[in-house]
């Protein structure tokens, strides 16, 4: 078996969930879920640096993206003291950099805020599938999540994509 999407096969599929420690938890279930359906397929993962630890071993990740941050308030202040100089801005530019290099055929992003849909339309991840938190949120860089129309498994319901 294999996914395709729009009659192309998916070779490369990157995950997005940049933050919140449980959520991240929740969503390997999507990794899973690809899996199941193509044993083959590559899959990549962004999230923010600080929950590496989390996924580092994950046995259904082909590769691992971590994306620098910059915070407000103690975190933001003890970098100062460090010397840290790198900005949030030139860490998503180097993230999207690289996922442009790992040649993504689709990106799947399950946090759907400003930042990582920008990431993911700089990347230049041809498809795009946004599962949005919230449906009046007007972010134009990804896509909407399609709806079911035969009621198939939930998987390619929020996927998006056939096997």
């Amino acid at each position: 078996m294999s996914w395709e999407m729009g009659g192309r096969l998916l070779r490369r599929v990157l995950v997005s969930r940049l933050r919140y420690l449980g959520d991240i938890a929740m969503s390997t279930v999507v990794l899973a879920a690809l899996r199941r359906g193509d044993p083959a397929l590559e899959i990549g993962y962004l999230c923010e640096e600080e929950f590496a630890p989390l996924l580092a071993s994950h046995p259904d990740l082909a590769r691992l993206h971590l994306l620098r941050t910059r915070r407000r308030g103690t975190d933001a202040r003890a970098r100062q003291q460090a010397g840290a100089r790198r900005t949030a801005g030139a860490g998503a530019l180097a993230t999207a950099a690289s996922l442009r290099r790992a040649d993504y055929d689709l990106a799947v992003d399950l946090f759907f805020n400003p930042r990582s849909a920008w990431v993911l339309w700089l990347s230049g991840i041809p498809r795009r599938i946004a599962v949005p938190a919230c449906e009046a949120r007007p972010i134009p860089v990804a896509r909407r999540r399609p709806e079911a129309r035969d009621g198939g498994p939930s998987h390619e319901v929020v996927l998006g994509v056939r096997r």
